[in-house]
């Protein structure tokens, strides 16, 4: 019993010498604060550096989710104990990792007939054996454009790393909320950017930065050279910023969503001006949106806002002042777009077979007919096929492959 009791008081003490170090107190905030400035710097810097598709957003990318990385493991490692939190989309990660992987690794040709047969018919003069001779050498790789692919296998890396560190780092619904936060908040600074850029616009990015592929002039791009990912960016923080505005609303759906929990002790007229920044804010990105002329980024608005309501609706969220809310910015956005080129977007929707977009979905369709199981190698659908029409002239269209 002596024994027994100089081992728990022991145990007593250094627990107690433990939680009074001052290590131990400073080491765990600073490092997840640390986590969370990589995160944030992803999230903000990647899309302003051409939304991640040029050189200097990848290594933005790189370096930032190695930054949060780096503060995850050191956490890890000082609170040994905290609880590991797993989720089966790992496995998807890991899948497209090994999948960009097998593509870019040079095989045997008897192993590489099999896995995909249709390289002998499209790359000729690369096979060799049954008295072919290869004549520009041995094609060894599935992708068929093994650079790219070793490329995108690094963003591949880096994205699986950066979703994992988040859902480690996400822990309580403070958490969730705080990125959400920053997520709204980096769209509306998108869009605001976007629209400054497109009504002072000079063609060139941040009005002195050209592009190879787009003008700024056209519709608003924001710093994506792709009017569609720019569009499903906005769209990103369109319900965010809808829950934000509700939670202002009344006194029960801050408790339930947890966007503002000072509400309740903020005076009526400063809850006031929060709902309204919150609205027009919702209806810049909204109104920036759709003057981009995205098909599909009007349809991840669309529907955003059907899930956003659905939920809203299932939580018993949606009442009279909710309504009158949502009645205002649809009105808001409503006038705007009908003033400013109602008649532009009504076309561009009714109009799906503009940029041969038919065409490149037949063309994967024949892609994934030919090359069903492992493609053709990540980031090959950027390449351009030519195809001379009898009589017409030679025009170009996407495809993945010759």
């Amino acid at each position: 019993m002596a024994r027994s009791s100089s081992i728990n008081h022991r145990s007593n003490q250094t627990s107690a010498n433990q939680s009074c170090d001052p290590r131990n107190e400073t080491a765990t905030p600073i490092l997840l604060t640390l986590v969370d400035w990589g995160l944030l710097a992803a999230l903000l810097a990647v899309p302003f550096a051409f939304g991640g598709r040029s050189p200097l957003g990848q290594m933005i990318l790189v370096t930032c989710v190695g930054w949060s990385a780096i503060a995850w493991s050191l956490h890890q490692i000082r609170n040994p104990k905290q609880q590991w939190v797993s989720t089966w989309s790992y496995l998807m990660l890991l899948a497209g990792i090994a999948l960009a992987t097998l593509q870019i690794v040079s095989l045997p040709q008897d192993l590489l007939a099999w896995l995909s047969p249709h390289h002998a018919k499209i790359l000729p003069l690369w096979q060799g054996g049954e008295g072919r001779v290869a004549l520009l050498g041995i094609w060894s790789t599935l992708s068929l454009t093994p650079a790219d692919t070793r490329t995108a296998l690094i963003t591949i890396v880096a994205y699986s790393l950066l979703f994992v560190i988040t859902v480690q780092r996400i822990r309580s619904v403070n958490d969730a909320e705080r990125m959400l936060r920053w997520v709204a908040g980096i769209s509306v600074a998108m869009a605001v950017f976007g629209l400054a850029q497109y009504l002072t616009a000079n063609g060139k990015y941040f009005w002195y930065l050209e592009h190879y592929q787009s003008e700024t002039d056209a519709v608003p791009l924001g710093a994506f050279p792709n009017r569609n990912h720019f569009a499903q960016f906005l769209a990103l923080g369109c319900a965010p910023l809808f829950v934000y505005v509700l939670s202002l609303l009344n006194q029960k759906t801050p408790r339930s969503f947890g966007f503002d929990r000072r509400s309740g002790a903020s005076s009526r007229s400063e809850v006031s001006l929060r709902i309204g920044i919150g609205i027009v804010a919702l209806a810049i990105v909204a109104i920036t949106l759709l003057f981009s002329l995205s098909r599909g980024g009007m349809v991840a608005l669309a529907t955003s806002i059907v899930v956003c309501l659905a939920a809203l609706y299932y939580k018993r969220a949606v009442r009279g002042r909710t309504a009158a809310v949502i009645a205002s910015v649809g009105i808001l956005i409503g006038g705007i777009v009908t003033i400013h080129g109602f008649d532009r977007i009504t076309t561009r929707m009714d109009d799906w077979e503009s940029t041969g977009r038919r065409e490149i979905w037949a063309t994967n369709a024949k892609v994934l007919s030919d090359f069903p199981i492992f493609g053709t190698g990540i980031g090959s659908h950027r390449f351009r096929s030519e195809e001379r029409r009898v009589g017409k002239e030679c025009r170009s269209r996407w495809s993945p492959y010759h």
